[in-house]
């Protein structure tokens, strides 16, 4: 029954609901044309307005929340505040953050060690001097927007900056708590390690989101430990994932936020890919078109940490403005759980310590390049 509904989804949406597709469409150029000489105007002066109408097209039927993302897309006002003049080495990082001073930092050092030259970060609005701070980047072209936040939105707005910096590319779309390794980084730079995965065939990079934790209780009322905070959580599950075949890909869940939490969660994403014209970000796991991410191995994770002990606040937050995926419903259980119990351990028997790159492989479906 599974992999009959799995055929059904992938019948053209066209050929399954040809008026609605129409009306569709009459949307989409309805959308695009109003900002023709605003927000899109780059996009006519290239001549590839007709390219992302197509995209956002193809993605529709596949995508429930086409409608929000095309919006944020063409109508959302997005000014590059800050420009840098370093040439474009190897994949352009975007990023979009608001209030990470405590995080920005280490951020842009990871991806500084590893080799990123250019990164392209959207600042929603942050009132901490975290797009301070980026504006005095020289690697760091640096975005801003006003409108309020929500899951589909920053597609909406990922695809924007994807939209400026053009196809046939290299891009890294990662979030603020989101470090990118791969075994062997510390001596194969980002740039060789694409290179390697062109030799391989493949055009998108499968990540394990790895959640970080300490060996001691979590409690979110503290923020003492924050601005160390790599070095504190260090711990990861080696043996508490399922790994199943979805319409996106080979996708994983488990770890912690299962085991603490009973989140059945994705813990998949695609952060490195090469964007080419038909291709779009209509999910924040995965690019569409869905082919091209089916059967790739999992040569990299991204570190993710997710619960520093000054996280509480972010969450109430989170949760207050139900913007994030499903009314923010993961986040109330992340609260509801930390209030009622102060100091929380995610530290269990298989927990592994990660030392450098190689631990990755204690996972045994993250694979070695070679």
């Amino acid at each position: 029954m599974r992999k009959l509904k799995l055929l059904y989804k992938r019948i053209p949406y066209a050929l399954k609901h040809p008026l609605q597709n129409k009306y569709n469409k009459s949307i989409i150029e309805e959308k695009f044309d109003m900002q023709r000489d605003d927000n899109l105007k780059y996009l006519f002066k290239r001549n590839e307005a007709d390219t992302w109408k197509n995209n956002f097209h193809k993605l529709w039927g596949s995508n429930k929340n086409i409608n929000e993302i095309l919006c944020a897309f063409t109508d959302d006002k997005i000014e590059l505040v800050k420009s840098c003049d370093k040439e474009e080495e190897g994949p352009i990082l975007i990023s979009v953050v608001k209030n990470e001073g405590h995080r920005i930092k280490s951020f842009i050092n990871h991806y500084r060690v590893i080799g990123v030259k250019k990164f392209a970060i959207l600042d929603n609005d942050s009132n901490d001097g975290t797009r301070e701070w980026l504006c005095n980047q020289d690697d760091c072209e640096v975005f801003l927007t006003h409108q309020p936040y929500s899951t589909y939105r920053r597609e909406g707005w990922i695809n924007r900056l994807l939209s400026h910096y053009g196809f046939n590319k290299w891009y890294i779309v990662v979030d603020s708590d989101e470090h990118l390794v791969y075994p062997d980084n510390e001596i194969i730079d980002i740039n060789q390690f694409i290179s390697i995965i062109k030799d391989k065939g493949y055009s998108r990079v499968r990540s394990l989101m790895l959640d970080m934790y300490p060996k001691e209780e979590i409690n979110p009322d503290k923020t003492n430990i924050d601005s160390n905070y790599i070095s504190q959580y260090s711990y990861f599950d080696k043996d508490t994932y399922t790994v199943t075949e979805e319409l996106g890909g080979l996708m994983v869940k488990g770890g912690p936020r299962q085991r603490i939490f009973n989140l059945d969660v994705y813990l998949t994403k695609h952060p490195i890919f090469y964007f080419q014209a038909g291709d779009i970000q209509g999910h924040s796991h995965y690019q569409y078109p869905y082919n091209k991410n089916q059967g790739l191995p999992c040569f990299s994770a991204l570190l993710h940490y997710k619960f520093l002990n000054s996280d509480l606040k972010k969450y109430e937050e989170r949760v207050k403005s139900q913007s994030f995926y499903n009314g923010s419903e993961e986040y109330k259980q992340y609260l509801e759980l930390f209030k009622n119990n102060k100091d929380i351990t995610f530290y269990y028997e298989n927990s592994k310590k990660y030392e450098n790159s190689k631990s990755l492989l204690e996972i045994d479906f993250i694979k070695h390049l070679h």
